[in-house]
């Protein structure tokens, strides 16, 4: 896979702190299980957990030794989620849900990194008549702030903000 290389100080142009240069890696193993829990306790009510490990490593990269076992950048070891989907009166459905994802390297090198963290979602619909539903749909519902990029080539980039997505679905027969 393309990866980069950060390059030393004296292959650097003048008035340039940092920099890097696109590489092959090599070699790189990519393993891991994803698990998914799916609950029905009643008519009305759906719960769902899930679970996903991933071990993504490069085994061989002669450009840039340092990165070698150490996990793929954006790629986080570790990824819960968990969500509600209950049907109310008149086929309402109101759906919270929750994403927590650990830390991650922002580089190959993992000397910049992103932040672990717990995201809130909801969203919700109504059926109009004629197979059409509106819908509301809410990422990142109290604004948690959290470094989302950390690539050392910018400034650490903060994860999606809350941001609400409203609309109407059509169902076609």
């Amino acid at each position: 896979f393309i990866t980069y290389h950060y390059l030393p100080a004296d292959a650097l142009p003048s008035g340039f702190d940092i920099g890097a240069r696109l590489i092959n890696a090599g070699r790189a193993r990519a393993r891991g299980v994803e698990s998914e829990l799916v609950w029905k306790p009643a008519a009305s009510l759906l719960v769902t957990l899930g679970y996903t490990y991933a071990d993504s490593v490069v085994t061989r990269n002669p450009e840039d030794p340092a990165s070698i076992g150490v996990q793929q950048p954006g790629i986080p070891k570790n990824r819960i989620s968990a969500g509600l989907d209950w049907t109310g009166p008149r086929g309402i459905v109101l759906s919270p849900h929750l994403r927590w994802l650990s830390a991650t390297n922002g580089d190959p090198d993992a000397i910049y990194r992103t932040q672990q963290h717990l995201v809130v979602d909801l969203a919700a619909s109504a059926p109009l008549g004629h197979g059409i539903e509106s819908f509301v749909q809410i990422e990142n519902l109290f604004d948690r702030r959290y470094i989302g990029t950390n690539d050392g080539f910018t400034a650490p980039l903060y994860g999606r903000p809350f941001t609400a997505t409203a609309g109407l679905r059509v169902k076609l027969r």
